[in-house]
């Protein structure tokens, strides 16, 4: 049944949520500014083509949303018992999803002509590169989730996460302000895999130190 929360509890909440909330804000502007500043850059063609190329891209990453979802709570459960042990378990996860991550990361790198072909048809030729040069942002991505989401917030680290994702977005957008009216959707390929990356390299560092991951 429904239950008038107390102000308190609200308050509660929106405190502690802020921070996720800020740092989806932050990853959402990144996200759709590159297609925008692509369309203010260039022409729909090359839209079209890195639009067509993300949405397989897009599509090999929401294979690891229902697992980020269901292992969640696990996780934080283990952490608020025993954050040893809960590093420990997300140690193996980690080898677990990374490892099938860099498996559809290297089936879209190599078949990237066969898929492009398959799903978007004989016209969408140059999209096919796209692909192959964002094929290992799944891989990326995921391990960026297990060490920020997984990690971090589980670890009370809601400060640190947000302020990594948040000056990525930003680095992310002033890059594509300066190399895509060069490069076009090549450029905006390449800084996507290259932002993905270095959010993933931070959370890693900053979860290693100031946590037990990989450290027992």
């Amino acid at each position: 049944s429904f239950n008038w929360q107390p102000t308190e509890v609200i308050k509660y909440q929106l405190v502690e949520g802020w921070h996720v909330f800020f740092a989806s804000m932050a990853i959402s502007l990144y996200t759709i500014s590159t297609i925008f500043i692509l369309g203010v850059f260039t022409n729909n063609i090359a839209v079209g083509y890195f639009a067509a190329a993300d949405k397989l891209i897009q599509a090999a990453k929401g294979i690891y949303s229902p697992v980020s979802q269901a292992i969640y709570p696990l996780i934080s459960k283990k952490m608020h018992e025993d954050q040893k042990q809960g590093m420990l378990f997300l140690e193996k996860t980690v080898l677990v999803v990374g490892g099938v991550m860099f498996l559809i990361s290297l089936t879209m790198f190599f078949g990237a002509e066969v898929l492009v072909n398959l799903v978007l048809g004989d016209k969408y030729q140059e999209s096919i590169l796209l692909v192959q040069i964002m094929s290992f942002l799944p891989f990326v991505i995921g391990l960026s989730n297990m060490f920020g989401i997984q990690g971090m917030l589980n670890a009370g680290l809601k400060k640190e996460f947000t302020a990594i994702v948040s000056f990525s977005a930003l680095l992310g957008v002033g890059m594509m302000c300066w190399f895509v009216p060069i490069y076009e959707s090549i450029a905006s390929s390449v800084i996507q895999v290259i932002v993905e990356s270095f959010v993933m390299i931070l959370m890693f560092c900053v979860l290693f130190k100031k946590t037990a991951f990989l450290n027992d």
